[in-house]
This record gives C-alpha cells, sequence and structure tokens, in this order.
C-alpha cells in the first residue's frame, strides 16, 4: 500500500521561547488513516524546528505501527531545514536538533530495515494545510487549557500574544504573519 505522511509544527506566539506544537496525518488512497497532534513544551527551548522535528518523530511512529512490508511511504513536510537534513542535504549542528535528528534517523532506518520504502519530499506550506492545521489545533487547545489568551484568524492562523518591542504594548496578532497583519487589543490591557 501507498501511504503519505504530512507533518509540521510551529511556535508561538514568539519562536524560540513559545508554545511548540505539532501535528501530523496519515493518508492512504486519498482518506485520512489515522492523525496526531500536541505540545512539545513552552519556554527558551522551545522552537519552531523542535516543533516540526517531533511532528516528523510521532508520524514515522504512527507509520511504523501502520505499515507492513513492502509498503511505500512518501513523508512531506514544509519545512526545508528538516527536509533537507533528513535527505543528507543539510549538516545538523544545533545540539538542540541533534538527538531529534537522530531520533527520526533512526525510525527511518527501522522502517526501511523491514521493507517499508520510505522517501521525504519538500511542500509548499499551502500543500500541508491538514497538518498545519493540526499543530495550531494542538496550540489553541494548550491554551483553553492553560487559560491563555488566544482568537482564531479568518486567515486560519491564531491571534496570539505579542508585544511592541519599542512601546512594550500587549497585543494580539496573527500566527501568520508577515503573511497576515491582524491584530487586536490584548484582553489584559
Amino acid at each position: 500500500m501507498r501511504y503519505i505522511l504530512f507533518f509540521d509544527g510551529a511556535c508561538e506566539p514568539t519562536n524560540p521561547g513559545g508554545i511548540a506544537s505539532f501535528g501530523f496525518l496519515l493518508v492512504a488512497n486519498g482518506r485520512n488513516i489515522t492523525s496526531g497532534k500536541g505540545v512539545v513544551g513552552r519556554g527558551r527551548a522551545f522552537t519552531n524546528n523542535v516543533a516540526e522535528y517531533e511532528g516528523l518523530i510521532r508520524g514515522l511512529q504512527t507509520v511504523e505501527k501502520q505499515c507492513k512490508q513492502n509498503d511505500q511511504v512518501q513523508v512531506r513536510g514544509d519545512s526545508q531545514l528538516v527536509i533537507r537534513q533528513m535527505t543528507g542535504k543539510y549538516q545538523v549542528r544545533s545540539p538542540r536538533i541533534i538527538p531529534l535528528y537522530n531520533r527520526a534517523k533512526k525510525i527511518r532506518n527501522r522502517l526501511r530495515h523491514h521493507g517499508i520504502k520510505v522517501s521525504i519530499k519538500w511542500i509548499p506550506r499551502k500543500e500541508n494545510w491538514r497538518a498545519d492545521a493540526l499543530s495550531h489545533d494542538a496550540f489553541e487547545e494548550y491554551c483553553r487549557k492553560e487559560n491563555l489568551p488566544y482568537i482564531s484568524c479568518d486567515c486560519g492562523g491564531t491571534l496570539v500574544p505579542r508585544k511592541n518591542k519599542k512601546t512594550g504594548h500587549r497585543f494580539l496578532g496573527c500566527s501568520k504573519f508577515p503573511e497576515c497583519r491582524k491584530t487586536a487589543p490584548h484582553p489584559k490591557e
């Protein structure tokens, strides 16, 4: 059987140092087989790249449970860094990313050892909208649970807390900035 694994990650409202969330979706024959989402963590150690790798790792772990010998899986993501590192075009130098890269590579190699063909392909963000939506859902669920302010934006992003660097004024700005420049007053201002 042929599968497609979409993965994505985000770090909002700031990267680095925000809330790192991920999403993945496994598709076969145009049907959604399974999906997952979650929050990796929050704070200074968390970045968009950490979230992207976590989405890839969780997706590959799901492939490991779902697929059998002779199956084919094409992994698709919109992170040029992750895709180019996983395909060997870029070296991995960040101490924070090296263990994540090694985990992803180890799972990929296990899949190949079990006769599952794995390929990795970069896709534009607009083609990765389902995994992106899952990572933003995880972010919003976390914000609700932790009682952090957020508002969904018309563009599909989330209005998240931001701070004007010059004035110190807090406001809500779209997570898809600079593509979307929608803002709203901060509820606690």
